[in-house]
């Protein structure tokens, strides 16, 4: 199965999603999953990457190797986000053949939560008494992420320390779920797709 990430910034996102979508896909499928970020340097923010001519395009482009379309992008406390995501898989779902799908999701609020959830926090970072304040911050990555980063010295690195420490959270998935429901969601979703098309 061929999975195909479609991300906000695939310069910075797909570090941080690749590992964490790998960690999702591997409790549903026994056979081989490929999953890479469609990489281009012409679009870049959720506006782009949520302008249904532009998934449409890419999805066209990528038809022919691709199975399982994921388009994963930060609410960023846009409350009509959801709705914006699901009219996406609407219109996918009126150009994709049989066996074929994209899914949607936005991560609460920022795609650097999902890494801070299945980190493991040090004495005197914060706790899970204060994980409803990460999930509540309009911008979670400035005021949580990057000092994270910082503690666990690896902001100096080329991306902020996204990959790595991504790497590392995707080895606590099932934190990541529990913490983060949106990530259940999606595997639920992907689970009964899954089920509903493939041998």
């Amino acid at each position: 199965m061929n999975v195909l990430i479609i991300s906000e910034d695939p310069r910075t996102d797909a570090r941080m999603l690749e590992p964490i979508v790998r960690a999702m896909m591997r409790g549903e499928r026994t056979a081989p999953v490929s999953v890479k970020t469609y990489a281009s340097r012409q679009y870049r923010g959720v506006d782009q990457a949520t302008n249904w001519r532009r998934v449409e395009s890419i999805i066209q482009e990528e038809l022919g190797m691709t199975d399982l379309f994921l388009l994963l992008v930060d609410r960023d406390c846009v409350e009509m986000r959801r709705e914006s995501l699901t009219n996406i898989e609407a219109k996918a779902k009126d150009i994709l053949p049989t066996g074929k799908a994209l899914l949607a999701e936005n991560a609460w609020q920022e795609i650097e939560v999902w890494i801070l959830a299945g980190s493991t926090w040090k004495k005197g970072q914060r706790t899970e008494t204060m994980w409803s304040d990460i999930r509540a911050q309009c911008h979670p990555k400035e005021v949580y992420f990057h000092k994270f980063s910082v503690a666990m010295k690896r902001f100096e690195e080329p991306d902020g320390g996204r990959k790595s420490l991504a790497i590392e959270a995707a080895a606590n998935y099932q934190r990541i779920k529990r913490r983060c429901p949106e990530v259940g969601l999606l595997e639920s979703r992907i689970r009964t797709w899954i089920e509903a098309t493939q041998p």
